[in-house]
């Protein structure tokens, strides 16, 4: 087997086979796609091998014609192109599907799809369909109680080829199985929901949203609020059903968040979601410049977003001497409930050396207090004059971090003295300029 082939899958002529069903849709997806290709729509040639032909079913080719209209027609920003006969059936890094039959058996199997992805990327380079002929009689116009037809074969393995995988309703023709004289050509609105997530509709995105900041984007090393207004617009001439959510992540990686997290929402047609709501940032959350994401697609995780928008916020300590103040939770209210992340609160009392050490200006002391407790935190030159208390007050369980910036103190050695109900705790630190 080639290293980079990925998935193989199979309608079954047998029942009671595996189902794979997922959780937030009918439909499953392998992760694995042809957008990468660009153009819209995106468009995918394939070819079939006329040396491997069946004698059962002669005009084949017409049925798989058929069967690749079915998934071109079907909104979605993707189609499939027929471009002609090849003798290639493996996997040759061409960007294109091939379809053969195989005189062989699969050992219950009607047809198999074999797809390959670039290693490391969710990139489809090629998918390769075999319909297996051992003791099959294949059928291209309507087949009887002993046959298989092969157009409802051919549109369920192309659903594979686009990144289909089974699906849980038997009306669908991503259904895992078939039978004798049955028919499933059509697609049902399970298998349009399924293409839909992958490449989004032609033409471009049902749903529009936009988040703006409405106050300050400035957030202290302490934690406070950020004031927004969201809207999701839906653009389609029809109700949709999505998921939206909210994270923000730092920039250059390394923390996230999710802040809003909904699922099962639906928009009708031409309408608007419109709110105004707050976020928390919690004292826990690293000091660090954020980009917050406003999310919305067919279902939360899917390769493919229907929309987002975004906008930057910043949390730092911007001066000496402000009280800390502990924000309980990360979380935003005001679209439908509020999802809260609830802080970790440390096991054990620890302060962290200030770093860097040597600094100039800034250094930063870390601490983890395990319980409720007043605290102060203390700077104070050789002479044992105290030159500025960062922290003074309550503060809860949690994990804080204090920055001291001494652009206005001349170069020397400083003491930071830390004291709390949960412990203390000293250290020497060097200011060079």
């Amino acid at each position: 087997m080639n290293r980079y082939k990925k998935y193989s899958l199979a309608v079954l002529i047998l029942m009671g086979a595996f189902l794979c069903v997922s959780p937030a849709s009918a439909y499953t997806l392998w992760g694995i796609d042809w957008v990468w290709l660009g153009g819209s729509p995106v468009t995918v040639d394939m070819k079939v091998n006329p040396n491997c032909a069946d004698a059962s079913a002669p005009d084949e080719l017409s049925s798989l014609e058929a069967a690749m209209y079915s998934w071109t027609t079907a909104g979605a920003n993707f189609a499939f192109n027929y471009a002609g006969y090849t003798s290639v059936t493996n996997h040759t890094y061409n960007g294109q599907n091939d379809i053969c039959w195989n005189s062989g058996s699969s050992g219950g199997a009607l047809a198999t799809t074999g797809a390959w992805n670039q290693p490391g990327t969710s990139n489809m380079i090629q998918c390769d369909v075999v319909f297996w002929d051992s003791g099959i009689t294949w059928s291209t116009s309507w087949p009887t109680f002993s046959q298989f037809d092969v157009e409802s074969v051919a549109v369920h393995e192309l659903g594979h080829c686009l990144g289909l995988d089974h699906s849980q309703y038997n009306w669908a023709v991503m259904w895992y199985s078939i039978g004798w004289g049955e028919v499933q050509r059509d697609l049902s609105s399970d298998d349009i929901d399924g293409v839909l997530a992958i490449y989004g509709p032609y033409g471009g995105s049902e749903l529009s949203v936009m988040v703006n900041p409405t106050g300050s984007v400035m957030v202290p090393s302490a934690g406070g609020s950020i004031d927004y207004d969201l809207e999701v617009n839906n653009l389609s001439g029809s109700t949709v059903y999505f998921d939206g959510w909210s994270e923000f992540e730092a920039l250059g990686g390394g923390y996230s968040e999710i802040v809003i997290f909904r699922q099962n929402l639906w928009i009708g047609a031409g309408a608007s979601i419109e709110r105004s709501v707050y976020m928390n940032i919690s004292g826990s959350v690293p000091d660090n410049t954020y980009e917050y994401f406003l999310r919305v697609a067919d279902y939360y995780g899917a390769p493919t977003l229907m929309d987002e928008d975004s906008f930057i916020f910043y949390k730092y300590n911007f001066g000496d001497g402000v009280a800390y103040e502990w924000v309980e939770e990360t979380s935003s209210t005001g679209w439908d409930e509020g999802i809260s992340i609830q802080p970790v609160i440390p096991e054990t009392f620890l302060v962290t050396s200030a770093y860097p050490n040597p600094f100039n200006p800034e250094t930063t002391i870390e601490f983890d207090l395990p319980e409720y407790s007043e605290v102060t935190l203390s700077i104070f030159n050789m002479q044992g004059q105290k030159v500025t208390d960062l922290l003074y007050g309550q503060m809860e369980a949690g994990h804080y971090r204090a920055t001291w910036n001494a652009s206005g103190y001349p170069s020397g050695t400083y003491i930071y003295h830390f004291s709390s109900d949960a412990g203390n705790a000293t250290g020497k630190m060097v200011l060079l300029k």
